[in-house]
């Protein structure tokens, strides 16, 4: 059976957390009509990881893997940072706690998606730093119709201007939970828009300022501290004695952080910094749900994905 609008009807399964597995019926109450949608992907598995980001720098990029044995054609990505921020007051949501920028996302350069048919989408998020919603579609002719769903998916960019320390969820699945129709999960599509099993492991950022795995204190992260932490394993329990995370012991767990910070010069950060200040209104992105529905509907349309 034809229809028009394979997405809104994925979106709707979704959000009503409808299983979309080998086949999904569903009646539109609508049009008065039974309609099959039958998804011939596998399904594929997103691991968003745990990624370390020094403290107050920006442009600092992170990558998000995708595993599976499937063929995909699309993506639509909802990713937030901690619980969305300080700006959901202005959707009647509680305030949340500030947390990273996410400055920009890329899914078509050097990810599964670097092919010349890939069309990226991003939707106005009007201020709203902590989240980001893009989608990609695959428009052929030029290039395929469908690519691997095993590589790298998304690369996103964060900056951590203003925050010195912190832990974050970083979230590509239960997005805005708050929100009516919530939450959003990022999903990838199979041909003329259909939802393939995504599965999404979130992730977390944590921000580290170079001084966390200076050990010796000479303002360098480097060899010396090392050797330190090479001493302290399995009997150190402070920080002169290699435990980078401050759990009490020095242990594999410290390893990682002087990995990512070895090179570092403690005196190359600044250590004063100007508030980022708060965008005056962010109740256009948040009427409901319709203007995100809407949005992809009409890149959708537009790139002809209609069955």
């Amino acid at each position: 059976m034809r229809f028009t609008n394979p997405y809104i009807l994925r979106r709707i399964s979704s959000l009503r957390n409808v299983s979309l597995g080998a086949t999904l019926v569903l009646i539109a109450a609508s049009a008065g009509v039974l309609i099959a949608l039958t998804d011939l992907a596998r399904g594929a598995t997103i691991d968003v990881g745990t990624h370390f980001l020094l403290a107050n720098t920006p442009g600092q990029d992170i990558s998000i893997p995708v595993t599976g044995v499937d063929i995909v054609a699309g993506i639509d990505l909802f990713a937030q940072v901690g619980d969305g921020g300080p700006e959901l007051v202005n959707a009647a949501l509680p305030a949340g706690t500030d947390g990273p920028e996410i400055s920009s996302v890329n899914m078509t350069s050097g990810t599964i998606f670097d092919v010349s048919s890939a069309v990226q989408t991003d939707l106005d998020r009007s201020g709203v730093v902590q989240m980001f919603f893009s989608t990609v579609a695959l428009n052929p002719p030029p290039g395929p119709s469908t690519v691997s769903a095993s590589g790298l998916v998304a690369q996103i960019t964060l900056d951590t201007t203003g925050f010195t320390t912190g832990n974050f969820d970083l979230l590509l699945s239960s997005v805005l939970p708050g929100l009516s129709g919530g939450p959003f999960e990022t999903t990838l599509l199979g041909t003329g828009g259909a939802a393939v099993s995504t599965t999404v492991n979130n992730g977390s950022l944590i921000v580290l300022s170079t001084s966390d795995a200076d050990f010796n204190v000479d303002t360098k992260v480097d060899g010396a501290d090392f050797l330190i932490w090479q001493r302290g394993f399995g009997v150190g329990t402070t920080f002169a004695q290699g435990d980078a995370d401050g759990n009490g012991n020095v242990d594999a767990y410290d390893l990682p952080i002087w990995n990512f910070l070895n090179g570092s010069n403690t005196g190359s950060l600044a250590t004063a910094f100007t508030a980022i200040p708060e965008p005056v209104s962010c109740s256009i992105l948040f009427v409901a749900l319709v203007p995100w529905l809407g949005g992809f509907q009409r890149i959708r349309s537009n790139l002809g994905m209609t069955q």
